[in-house]
């Protein structure tokens, strides 16, 4: 029962404590504020932040709060509760026994009704969770079969180390990607039939550039006062590459063609003395030439060619 104390203290402001000795068996715990009437002013409420106390000795506070410009006289409502039955609530003990047996009670329903276990998670025990585990094992176990059965390898052959053994291995993974990997055409008397089309096509493609290509051109030159191609010095081969010979007129800056039988390089004599090299590979050769300088001027120009490949 919260009562409203008038006699039973003796308060010192400017030491700032507050005596509540003389009341019977008192107990901080149940001081529940202190209020000075004629400054008007809360000096003690526990709970809030500056209106606690510093020190506690016997029923002797040192208040937070400070009272050392409040009267020694000065008029006092103290609020004090005698009643027994809150003493639980003030009690850290009690309060953490409660809490604790709490927690033992959740803990022992969660403990009777949620497995944790690596078995029970993801699926609950059950024919329906059984039977698929089954089946989901089979499947595995296939997966598994067929790893090993084309993927034998282990960690001592990693890097893959030579020897006799990385070499059988590698040819088991040969024979393996032929026996597995097909081509884009498939088998058969159609495919076979496109297949001789189209070497007959390109046997006539090489037939016509072999008519076309084995040629033996003349470079062209230029008449300076008309400004008409004329040819003004047959090209001359020396080197290793067999061109066949065909005279053939080739207009100044257009292309000329050879079919070389070997590979190496020629030179090419120009109408000015100079000789140009020209590397050729074996095959046909599209050499494009054109007038870089006119050396003399005349009925017919002399003129220096080069290669523009």
């Amino acid at each position: 029962m919260k009562q409203f104390l008038t006699g039973s203290w003796a308060f010192v402001p400017g030491a700032r404590t507050l005596d509540l000795s003389a009341i019977d068996g008192f107990d901080v715990r149940h001081l529940l504020g202190v209020i000075n009437l004629d400054a008007a002013a809360v000096i003690y409420a526990p709970g809030t932040a500056g209106k606690g106390y510093t020190t506690l000795a016997g029923g002797v506070l040192t208040l937070a709060f400070d009272t050392s410009a409040m009267a020694a006289g000065a008029r006092l409502m103290v609020i004090y509760d005698r009643d027994a039955d809150l003493d639980p609530a003030w009690d850290g003990a009690a309060q953490r026994a409660s809490v604790n047996g709490l927690l033992k009670a959740l803990w022992s329903k969660l403990a009777g009704t949620l497995k944790v276990s690596a078995d029970s998670l993801p699926l609950p025990a059950g024919a329906a969770s059984a039977a698929r585990q089954d089946a989901a094992a089979v499947q595995l176990q296939a997966i598994a079969d067929r790893l090993a059965a084309t993927l034998a390898v282990s960690a001592s052959a990693l890097p893959l180390p030579t020897g006799a053994a990385t070499n059988a291995k590698l040819e088991e993974l040969r024979a393996l990607l032929a026996a597995t990997l097909t081509v884009a055409l498939p088998s058969g008397a159609a495919t076979a039939a496109r297949q001789d089309a189209a070497a007959a096509v390109l046997g006539n493609i090489l037939t016509a550039l072999a008519a076309v290509l084995t040629v033996k051109a003349q470079i062209g030159g230029a008449d300076v006062s008309a400004a008409n191609p004329m040819p003004v010095q047959e090209r001359v081969v020396q080197g290793a590459v067999a061109i066949p010979a065909k005279d053939v007129d080739v207009t100044p800056g257009l292309v000329f063609f050879v079919n070389c039988t070997a590979p190496g390089t020629v030179m090419l004599t120009l109408a000015n003395g100079s000789q140009l090299p020209l590397p050729l590979r074996e095959g046909p050769a599209f050499l494009q030439m054109a007038v870089r300088q006119v050396n003399a001027v005349g009925t017919s120009a002399e003129a220096t060619y080069f290669n523009l490949i």
